[in-house]
């Protein structure tokens, strides 16, 4: 069908697209970027969920760009920029929600998970609350037996967007971002209606947990100074 949107909407949308996907490129040009615990994800041999809390969706572009996942990215006029920006770093948008109302998104990622490619998911996405596991991805991997990787990272230097209900992370250009993988987390076909809120819980912890981790790389980093060569670097290339 075609659009009817104005030509000047398209435009200012095709700039922003743009815009977001070079500033993505050039924070991972200029950065350092560490991965710990990929172990987790290379020794397996079936299909994965990779997830990660909504606010690490900027640079996990950059960041698991080499992975081919498919994404599961809502339907609203922020999902339909967030898909445009994935598509350029290797990413297949999926358009839907996780929640119990997306049952077409379910079933989709679901068939998605029996191919060849494994799929990412932000459990506390699109509408919060921030950093709270919400039923969609114990729902899908019960469904396609896929079992679930939490992945984060943080950056020795990054902006937070506090207006935003998710607290997203943008990394400043000229740091160091560790990506930390978790171990697989299992969810039984088996699983009741009455237990998904307790897996929910424990995988939230889970990712709290790992979260801690990356932030302890950070502080490690911190401690040799790492922050200041690169602050160095910063100023010399504004």
């Amino acid at each position: 069908m075609v659009s009817m949107r104005p030509a000047k909407f398209h435009l200012k949308n095709w700039f922003l697209v743009k815009s977001l996907v070079w500033m993505i490129r050039g924070t991972g040009w200029t950065s350092k970027t560490i991965h710990l615990n990929e172990k987790f994800i290379d020794s397996l041999e079936q299909n994965y969920i990779l997830a990660t809390w909504h606010q690490n969706i900027y640079f996990s572009c950059w960041l698991l760009k080499n992975r081919k996942l498919g994404s599961l990215i809502s339907e609203s006029k922020d999902g339909e920029m967030i898909a445009r920006v994935v598509e350029h770093f290797s990413f297949i948008p999926i358009r839907g929600s996780s929640s119990y109302g997306g049952s077409r998104a379910l079933r989709e990622i679901v068939a998605y998970l029996k191919g060849p490619l494994p799929a990412a998911i932000t459990p506390d996405g699109p509408l919060g609350p921030r950093c709270r596991v919400q039923p969609g991805v114990i729902m899908i991997s019960k469904m396609s037996g896929a079992p679930i990787i939490p992945w984060c990272y943080e950056a020795l230097d990054q902006w937070t967007i506090h207006g935003s209900w998710d607290q997203h992370k943008i990394p400043k250009p000229f740091t160091i971002a560790v990506s930390v993988f978790g171990s697989p987390f299992y969810v039984p076909a088996s699983l009741t209606r009455e237990e998904i809120e307790e897996y929910c819980v424990k995988l939230g912890h889970v990712m709290v947990d790992l979260q801690k981790q990356a932030a302890a790389e950070i502080k490690k980093l911190q401690r040799v100074g790492a922050h200041r060569i690169f602050a160095r670097f910063r100023q010399w290339w504004s």
